[in-house]
């Protein structure tokens, strides 16, 4: 039996809301940017990524006295000099209860704190705007209202804005044009993004393509970059060639995907965005 140790900056036997995870991170590998990096518990992970969407709190009191007590979740945005309290109300499972109990806080953002909540589930906050946030989350006595140690404001970076992708075919016809079979086609592509993770180049249909795919002049033969090692900073763009000796006549679309390093949901990573330019071969 192995016994998880206690989180840094707790006193044993000092009632303190310990904050375990935001957006499914855990609160360690998040610094003091707002910018998680590192694996999370079911292997996701995180390079140097903001967050956006519903951002989950995971969290519990530790070394709660025998009375009552209520929490409520702060959230400080961007343009904000003070925290605010968040007064939506959360749902959780409790363990052993069948359905769900809904929390429903007071104008001060209060509510009942059950130590048997599944997953030790706090609340969420879904980001309106981007900029580094903090939250803070407070726990006291429901009875004195005496408060205890709370969270601490613990940062997060949030980015709302998909990566700008585009991709231009620059040779013969151009975009829309006619090319025979056995041509060699090229273009231009391009990725910009405050926080990229990594772009594709494609063609569809792939089984008329016979596996033929654009690669990126200078890579090697790769048809793909990814961060930190290929792609980084704001983006990138290039020049790609698609050699079409092998594939079928058909009319086709080269493609390019883009992500970014954004935590989505608290499940998955990446903002998408997508770009194609048609052409015929002959």
């Amino acid at each position: 039996m192995e016994i998880k140790p206690l989180p840094k900056d707790v006193t044993p036997g000092l009632t303190k809301l310990s904050l375990d995870t935001l957006g499914s991170m855990p609160v360690e590998l998040i610094n003091a940017s707002g910018y998680a990096t590192g694996e999370n518990f079911v292997g996701m992970v995180a390079q140097d990524s903001p967050f956006d969407g519903v951002t989950r709190f995971n969290g519990v009191v530790l070394f709660a006295p025998p009375a009552p007590l209520r929490y409520r979740i702060l959230i400080q945005e961007p343009d904000s000099a003070i925290p605010n309290p968040q007064v939506n109300n959360v749902v959780i499972r409790r363990s052993g209860i069948p359905g769900t109990t809904t929390l429903v806080p007071d104008s001060d953002g209060w509510m009942t704190y059950y130590n048997d909540s599944v997953e030790d589930f706090l609340g969420s906050f879904t980001p309106s705007k981007e900029g580094r946030h903090f939250v803070t989350i407070e726990v006291k006595n429901a009875i004195t209202n005496v408060q205890y140690t709370s969270s601490g404001a613990v940062p997060f970076m949030v980015d709302k804005t998909a990566p700008v992708v585009d991709i231009e075919i620059t040779s013969g016809g151009g975009n829309c044009g006619k090319f025979m079979v056995g041509d060699v086609i090229q273009g231009t592509f391009s990725l910009s993004d405050a926080h990229p993770h990594s772009l594709s180049l494609s063609v569809t249909p792939g089984d008329e393509a016979n596996g033929a795919r654009p690669t990126i002049d200078g890579s090697g033969g790769l048809s793909g970059l990814s961060y930190p090692l290929t792609l980084s900073g704001t983006g990138t763009s290039g020049t790609w060639t698609l050699e079409t000796k092998g594939m079928n006549p058909c009319g086709y679309n080269v493609r390019i995907d883009g992500y970014d390093r954004t935590i989505i949901r608290s499940s998955y990573i990446g903002h998408h965005a997508p770009d194609i330019e048609g052409f015929c071969l002959d």
